[in-house]
């Protein structure tokens, strides 16, 4: 295959070489573009934040492959049956044997004051040989900022069992950007029970999974969090999703491909494989993830996250799993008002899923009102 040029940014392959080794994800489509740089993502959205990268600009585009991937323009149907890249049939997953098949009955939702206040209908839980056991002592989960294994999150607690959203911000932001990732969540623990963690800073445990944002030993800090939640009758296990942007968004892709034992769906903003493909370590049950991305050579930080994105879900989808792409033709940082949230569409997303769900929520096609340049990866 053709070289792909690095970005200006390519001092950032200092931070990844220790992580090489974990790439290991090919690309599987003769139509991609070339062989990408390790290195990973720093995302600031526009932000002044004091990361260590928020003196980096995006590189510029490094042109575009002749053979890009087709998408479907067409208007959305009622449930977009033509929103299908690469085919017809939307393949589904099955969940643990020795759990109970949630069969095909649609989620509904309350959409609440702020419509997106969650599902209301019950799931299958996680089968509890794949949930972690708590270490030592549980913290007390109560809403504020906390430090969970030496990851700083910023906690949002209900008081009764809801979902569980664990949230990446982007390079040089906060934990508030889940305000922006996942509209309406915040706001909705209050009513609907469960936790939001948005993660503030990394313990700088185990693989970096980007540019030194985050790194697999937040997982810990995660598990933990789920832990010690269930263990307070505050989760629902049946929901339980993450989401980043940038930085984040490689974070998420990790979690979906290292923890998806447990996972429910999730969400990769500008995210992909850097450091970590999207090849599963666990088969199982796969949860659906969406993949919003910016066009090829625009969407850039570091790497092509355009190009990240289509190599994760090639991995994930190869493995058997259900994804989603969103192709808005932007770029990295001022593409973010509308990428971020997908315009509520996000928290949308993951609110129609639960774990073991079969079939797959969207599989039939996106919901009325989706953006066009959205389909489901075939």
């Amino acid at each position: 295959m053709r070289s792909r040029p690095f970005h200006a940014l390519t001092f950032s392959i200092l931070l990844l070489s220790t992580a090489a080794a974990c790439s290991g994800d090919p690309d599987t489509k003769s139509d991609r573009s070339s062989a990408r740089a390790d290195d990973d993502d720093g995302d600031d959205n526009g932000d002044d934040g004091s990361d260590d990268d928020s003196n980096a600009t995006p590189s510029g585009s490094s042109g575009k492959d002749a053979s890009t991937r087709s998408r479907d323009a067409s208007s959305q149907s009622t449930r977009n049956d033509a929103g299908v890249r690469g085919g017809s049939d939307a393949s589904t997953t099955d969940p643990d044997p020795d759990t109970s098949d949630p069969g095909d009955d649609p989620q509904t939702t309350d959409p609440g004051d702020d419509g997106n206040s969650g599902p209301t209908s019950a799931g299958t839980p996680v089968p509890d040989d794949r949930l972690p056991a708590a270490k030592g002592t549980c913290p007390a989960l109560k809403t504020g900022m906390a430090t969970i294994n030496g990851s700083a999150v910023q906690l949002w607690v209900g008081s009764k069992p809801g979902p569980l959203y664990l949230y990446w911000h982007g390079t040089g932001q906060h934990s508030n950007e889940v305000d922006s990732g996942l509209p309406g969540v915040t706001a909705g623990v209050a009513k609907n029970g469960g936790i939001v963690a948005s993660f503030e800073t990394t313990n700088k445990m185990g693989t970096n999974t980007g540019n030194a944002v985050w790194y697999t030993g937040d997982f810990d800090s995660v598990d933990q969090i789920l832990a010690c939640g269930v263990q307070a009758n505050l989760i629902d296990t049946s929901r339980i999703y993450t989401a980043g942007y940038s930085a984040g968004g490689l974070q998420a892709c990790a979690m979906a491909a290292s923890h998806a034992k447990y996972l429910a769906a999730a969400i990769c903003y500008s995210g992909g494989a850097a450091t970590i493909g999207g090849k599963p370590a666990d088969t199982k049950y796969l949860p659906s993830v969406l993949l919003a991305h910016g066009g090829q050579g625009k969407d850039t930080f570091i790497l092509d996250f355009y190009d990240a994105s289509h190599r994760w879900e090639d991995a994930y989808k190869a493995a058997g799993g259900f994804a989603i792409d969103c192709d808005d033709g932007s770029d990295h940082i001022g593409g973010f008002a509308t990428r971020a949230g997908l315009m509520g569409h996000g928290t949308e997303f993951l609110n129609a899923h639960t774990y073991g769900q079969k079939p797959d929520a969207y599989a039939g096609g996106l919901p009325t009102g989706w953006p066009s340049y959205c389909s489901l990866v075939k």
